[in-house]
């Protein structure tokens, strides 16, 4: 499945209670032209005046009401972004990253006095965020966690469980693990590239099992690749491309491996 990549906004709710204001104020003034016709005009024309000005006022309310959250989304801090993808859902807020896994997604809700999709996890922490369709985000979500849960767990490998403790040598053993310098248990190209592309699986495995296919024939490797561009977690789909291309890049493997 596609990576899908939203907006989000990250404007006080006051500001639509501005917007709402202005919609009212807008009747209101609607209301007033109306009846200024009807007081002070023919009585042939005063209801056809009053009509008319409420229709006007209506449509002036909803062009300032436009055009009002149109210039308060237009900055950038205000706006994010919400990443759906294979693995989970990742939130960008004010440059910070926050990632849950479908693994630790207990319910997805729609708040709608807040208009922002929830995300309640298994940990007790609830992750917000306000896009412009919150309904159809959820949708999005809950159907790609029910697959999430649907899938069978590929078996993790031993060796891999070290990547955050010593790089250099959890790169080194990964790489001999098909070409006989290292052994750990019964592998094959198939297995690691399942593991790679087991969004369920942990981030030193999947990179793990990435670096150990860097000799692997090409399909095995445009798989790992193909997986890598639907990860939602930060860095991963690019630590899981570079090292299946056999590049090593120890800071951006550190970011990759930040629980």
């Amino acid at each position: 499945m596609a990576l899908r990549v939203y907006t989000t906004i990250r404007r006080p709710r006051f500001v639509d209670a501005i917007a709402e204001l202005v919609g009212v104020l807008g009747v209101v003034v609607g209301l007033g032209l109306g009846t200024n016709f009807l007081v002070g005009g023919s009585s042939e024309y005063s209801d056809l005046a009053l009509g008319g000005s409420l229709l006007l006022g209506a449509i002036l309310a909803a062009q300032v009401r436009g055009a009002l959250s149109r210039v308060l989304l237009k900055p950038g801090l205000l706006q994010g972004r919400a990443t759906v993808g294979h693995d989970g859902v990742g939130v960008t807020r004010l440059g910070a990253d926050v990632f849950v896994s479908y693994a630790n997604i207990a319910n997805v809700r729609v708040d709608r006095f807040k208009r922002q999709v929830v995300l309640e996890s298994k940990d007790g922490d609830v992750v917000g965020f306000r896009v412009t369709e919150p309904k159809m985000v959820a949708a999005e979500i809950t159907r790609r966690l029910e697959l999430a849960r649907q899938r069978d767990a590929t078996r993790p490998m031993p060796s891999f469980d070290e990547g955050r403790e010593d790089v250099g040598r959890w790169v080194a053993r990964a790489r001999q693990l098909l070409s006989g310098g290292f052994r750990d248990g019964s592998t094959t190209a198939e297995h690691l590239a399942d593991l790679a592309a087991d969004p369920n699986a942990e981030p030193e495995q999947r990179i793990g099992a990435a670096f150990a296919l860097g000799d692997a024939p090409q399909p095995v490797r445009i798989r790992v690749c193909a997986a890598a561009e639907e990860a939602a977690r930060p860095h991963l789909g690019e630590a899981l491309t570079q090292a299946v291309e056999g590049e090593v890049d120890e800071e951006l493997l550190a970011r990759a491996l930040e629980r």
